[in-house]
C-alpha cells in the first residue's frame, strides 16, 4: 500500500525533538528534570519525546495533523472506514464502542466469556446484559467458541437487543464460527463489536484465522502490544461499517480517555503499524514456524499434552498460542509456572488450573524456544506419572438471569459476607480472576454454589482473584447488595 512505509506522527515527533526548542510547558521533566534511577535505567533521550500537546504535534482526541494521518494508515492497512489510537488500553475501545452504539437502558448480548470491561460498559451505560453461554472443552478446561444454534437462539429471542460482542480470538488463540454469528446479529439489526485484543496480526499472513473486521464486525478492537510492536497500554479501535458514528465513539474515548494522552502510546501505534505493514507477512511467517517447531517439540516430552487439535466449537486457531497441559505429571497449573519461574527463568503468558500458555510472536527464536522446551523437559523429569491427570473445572458458571441491573447492583448498598454465606445473594461487585479478566459473577448475579465452589478453587491453587477480600481471620468476604 503506497504511503504505509511513512510514520508521521512519529516523524513529527522527531522534527519536534531535533528542533531545539527551549519549553515552557508540561511535562514538568522537560526531558531533563529526570529521577535519578530512570535516568540511569532508561537514558534521557525517551523522556525528550514525553511530550503533550504542541503546534505540530496533533491532538489525540480532535486530531487534524500527524495523528489524523496515522491514523488514516491504520485503518487503511486494516481495511477500516477509520481508526482510533487508544492510550487506555482495549478495554477503553471496547467500552467506547458499546457507549457508542447504544443508549441507557437498551439491551446488550455478550458472550459469558466477555472481558471485565464489558461489565464497565454495561454500568456507565446502564445497560441490560443477556449472556450466550460458551462452550467449554470439558478436558482442557479452556473456552473454544460457542453453540451457534444456542446463539440463534437467544439472537431471535431478544429481539430488541442492540448489539452483539463477540470474541474472536479467545486468549487461547481458538476462533469460533464468527462469520455465521455475524451474519445471523445483522439480519436481527444487530451491532457487532468484537473483541480482537488478541488478534491484530490475523490480517498479515493467510494461515491465521481471518480477522474480524475481513468478517464483516461493525467495529474491533485490538490491543497491538499484546502481539505487534507497541507498548504496553497502546491499542487501536477500528471501525468496520456506518453502523456506530465515529462522532460518537470519539465522544465515548473523550469521556475515557486522559485528556494528556502519551505520545509515547501513540508514537509506538504509528511506529507498529508501518512496522506491520511492511514486515507483517515475514515476521509472522518466521513467527508461525518458530511456533510449529516448539509444538513439534512439546509433544515430544512425556505426560505433557499440547492444544493441538481443534476443540468442540472451535473453526479455528492462532498457530502462535501454544497450550500445555500438566495434569498428567500430578501437578497443578500454578505449581507448574512457579517451577519454571524460579527454576529456569521463563514466564508464560497464562496459568489455568492445569495449563500453561505460551505465546510465540516476531521476537521468538530457536534459542528462546529451546530454554522453554528443556525447562518443560526438565519439570516432567521431576514428577512422576500419575494414573491419571486430575480433571479441569469448567471456568465460567452457567449463564444465569440478571437478577439486577449491573448498574443497580454496582450502586446499591451492599457489604461484605463470607463466601459462603453468599449464596443465593446478589454480587454487588464482580469477582474477576485475572488473567483473563473473564468474571465469575457480574454485578446483579446471584451466587450461586457453582460459582462458590468455582472460586474456592481459584484461591486454593494460588490464581489472584479481584473482588474477593481476605480479612484479619483469614476469611474469604465478597461484596452483595443490602436487602
Amino acid at each position: 500500500m503506497k504511503g504505509q512505509e511513512k510514520s508521521p506522527l512519529w516523524e513529527a515527533l522527531t522534527a519536534h525533538v531535533t528542533a531545539g526548542y527551549i519549553g515552557f510547558h508540561v511535562p514538568g521533566h522537560k526531558g531533563r528534570y529526570i529521577p535519578q534511577e530512570l535516568s540511569a535505567a532508561w537514558g534521557q533521550d525517551v523522556f525528550n519525546y514525553d511530550l503533550t500537546e504542541l503546534p505540530g504535534l496533533d491532538n489525540l482526541h480532535a486530531p487534524v495533523g500527524a495523528i489524523k494521518k496515522a491514523q488514516e494508515l491504520a485503518a487503511e492497512l486494516y481495511g477500516a472506514r477509520c481508526t482510533f489510537f487508544l492510550v487506555g488500553g482495549t478495554s477503553a475501545g471496547l467500552i467506547a464502542s458499546l457507549l457508542a452504539a447504544t443508549k441507557p437502558g437498551d439491551k446488550v448480548l455478550l458472550p459469558r466469556h466477555a472481558h471485565r470491561s464489558l461489565l464497565a460498559a454495561t454500568i456507565l451505560g446502564g445497560l441490560k446484559p443477556v449472556f450466550y453461554p460458551a462452550v467449554v472443552d470439558p478436558v482442557w478446561g479452556v473456552v473454544c467458541g460457542w453453540d451457534q444454534a444456542e446463539a440463534l437462539r437467544i439472537i431471535n429471542q431478544h429481539t430488541d437487543a442492540r448489539a452483539l460482542v463477540l470474541v474472536h480470538p479467545t486468549y487461547h488463540g481458538l476462533v469460533g464460527p464468527a462469520a455465521e454469528l455475524i451474519q445471523a446479529a445483522h439480519q436481527a439489526g444487530l451491532t457487532v463489536i468484537a473483541d480482537e485484543a488478541h488478534g491484530a496480526h490475523f490480517y498479515f499472513h493467510p494461515d491465521f484465522p481471518p480477522g474480524a473486521l475481513r468478517l464483516g464486525a461493525d467495529a474491533v478492537v485490538q490491543s497491538p502490544h499484546k502481539l505487534l510492536g507497541s507498548l504496553t497500554q497502546s491499542s487501536w479501535l477500528h471501525l468496520g461499517s456506518d453502523r456506530i458514528s465515529p462522532a460518537r465513539v470519539a465522544e465515548a474515548l473523550r469521556w475515557l480517555e486522559s485528556s494528556s494522552p502519551s505520545y509515547l502510546l501513540t508514537a509506538s501505534l504509528d511506529l507498529a503499524r508501518c512496522q506491520a505493514a511492511q514486515r507483517g507477512r515475514e515476521d509472522w511467517d518466521r513467527a508461525r514456524q518458530v511456533a510449529q517447531e516448539f509444538t513439534s517439540h512439546m509433544l515430544t516430552i512425556p505426560h505433557v499434552s499440547v492444544l493441538a487439535q481443534l476443540p468442540p466449537a472451535a473453526v479455528d486457531r492462532d498457530p502462535c498460542k501454544v497450550t500445555i497441559n500438566i495434569s498428567d505429571l500430578g501437578l497443578t497449573g500454578p505449581k507448574a509456572a512457579c517451577y519454571l519461574q524460579y527454576q529456569h527463568k521463563i514466564q508464560v503468558e497464562l496459568v489455568d488450573f492445569y495449563t500453561l500458555l505460551f505465546i510465540i510472536t516476531p521476537a521468538d527464536d530457536k534459542c528462546s524456544t529451546e530454554r522453554a522446551v528443556q525447562a518443560v523437559t526438565d519439570l516432567a523429569k521431576q514428577q512422576p506419572k500419575t494414573s491419571s491427570g486430575p480433571r479441569a473445572l469448567p471456568p465460567l458458571p452457567r449463564v444465569q438471569e440478571m437478577a439486577m441491573l449491573p448498574r443497580a447492583a454496582a450502586y446499591a448498598g451492599h457489604r461484605m459476607v463470607p463466601v459462603m454465606q453468599a449464596v443465593g445473594k446478589i454480587a454487588a461487585q464482580a469477582v474477576v480472576p485475572y488473567p483473563p479478566g473473564v468474571a465469575l459473577i457480574w454485578p446483579g448475579e446471584e451466587f450461586t454454589a457453582e460459582i462458590v465452589d468455582i472460586l474456592l478453587s481459584f484461591i486454593r491453587l494460588g490464581i489472584t482473584v479481584q473482588g474477593p477480600i481476605i480479612d484479619g481471620d483469614q476469611e474469604l468476604n465478597v461484596a452483595i447488595v443490602e436487602e
